[in-house]
């Protein structure tokens, strides 16, 4: 299915508001990934994506280790979308610029990878959205009823419930 398919199937698609937001959450992710806090992002992803990342954040402590993304670029491009019977995907090419290194936890020392030599990586990226879901113009805790920036935090700051995207929006299912 091309791009302008899906913008006809699906009326809540807008391709460059999209972009913008797939930009955005890639960039988080990253940077939740350096921070060690992939809770933040969490309502970004599905529960699959959410645990491969944590796993390797577990894996780098267990080494005594932190990985850092440092000055991130991320460039997504639509390349394609399809249906089935619950969802729409859309297909992502992203490339993402940033300088990837390990810090020792104990010393701060280098460990592994460069700091002063940007990576460019290609990504291939799926997102997902329920067929039929209402997307809201602004997200409210599911618990209780605050007002929520989920572009800045995904969990509630007055009752700790973290907010399903997937009930309302996009979100990544696959990421490599």
């Amino acid at each position: 299915m091309s791009i302008d398919d899906l913008f006809y199937k699906d009326p809540k698609f807008n391709s460059e508001e999209f972009i913008s937001r797939a930009n955005l959450m890639v960039k988080k992710i990253l940077n939740s990934i350096t921070l060690n806090e992939l809770e933040k992002v969490r309502h970004f992803m599905s529960d699959e994506l959410y645990q491969k990342y944590q796993n390797e954040i577990n894996h780098n402590i267990s080494l005594g280790r932190r990985v850092i993304y440092d000055e991130i670029n991320v460039n997504c491009q639509l390349a394609g979308g399809r249906e089935d019977d619950e969802y729409y995907y859309v297909n992502v090419s992203c490339t993402c610029k940033y300088l990837k290194y390990a810090l020792s936890l104990a010393s701060g020392t280098l460990v592994d990878g460069s700091d002063n030599q940007r990576l460019v990586t290609a990504m291939k990226i799926l997102f997902r959205r329920k067929k039929g879901s209402s997307r809201e113009d602004v997200a409210r805790c599911l618990g209780c009823g605050v007002t929520l920036n989920i572009n800045d935090n995904g969990k509630c700051p007055n009752c700790g419930r973290v907010y399903d995207l997937a009930d309302f929006d996009y979100i990544i299912v696959e990421m490599d």
